[in-house]
């Protein structure tokens, strides 16, 4: 967005800004999983025809069945953010590359949102792999220490009741972790 923006800044006319766009991408690429190709491709015949551009990209966007990739379904929100901030500039009158710029810090600061929260999350990733690890490496150490904890928590009714219930409680913290975690990740 702020290489659209950076066209008209640059005196380019809209026409212009989306044909240039446009020509960034070969013209086999238009049937990728990237809408970004079809989508300025659309946009440069509705700017070439005087059409509106905005619903131009709504169609080009919406002409895929949507995809199981996150990534591809990111894409067609910022191409229907593009679409509405073209409405809203020309709605209201203002410029549009100003739009296209604020959107585009918008979207920079969400993915800077989105790649702090990546990496404040894997210290407790990291920390419910190592819980999960720690009951079977200490059983592990007591048997290179020479104990035989499979004997005791096998042979007796309390070794048994002890094994059942760590089992359970690692299970239980695991999902419990994986669980906060994964809330965590998904949070906005």
């Amino acid at each position: 967005m702020g290489q659209l923006a950076a066209l008209l800044r640059a005196g380019r006319t809209p026409e212009q800004m989306w044909r240039q766009a446009c020509e960034a991408y070969p013209a086999g690429e238009r049937e990728s999983a990237d809408p970004a190709p079809r989508v300025l491709h659309s946009a440069a015949l509705a700017a070439d025809l005087g059409r509106p551009v905005a619903a131009a990209i709504q169609t080009a966007v919406s002409e895929r069945e949507p995809s199981p990739h996150r990534s591809t379904g990111a894409a067609a929100g910022i191409w229907l953010s593009v679409a509405a901030c073209i409405e809203a500039a020309e709605a209201s009158g203002s410029a549009l590359a100003d739009v296209l710029e604020r959107l585009a810090a918008q979207l920079e600061a969400d993915a800077d949102a989105v790649a702090a929260r990546s990496v404040a999350l894997a210290g407790p990733r990291a920390t419910a792999k190592v819980l999960t690890i720690l009951p079977i490496a200490g059983l592990g150490l007591g048997m290179l220490m020479g104990a035989d904890p499979f004997g005791i928590l096998l042979s007796t009714p309390l070794g048994a009741m002890c094994l059942g219930l760590g089992a359970a409680l690692t299970v239980a913290g695991r999902w419990w972790s994986t669980r906060l975690v994964r809330s965590a990740s998904e949070a906005r």
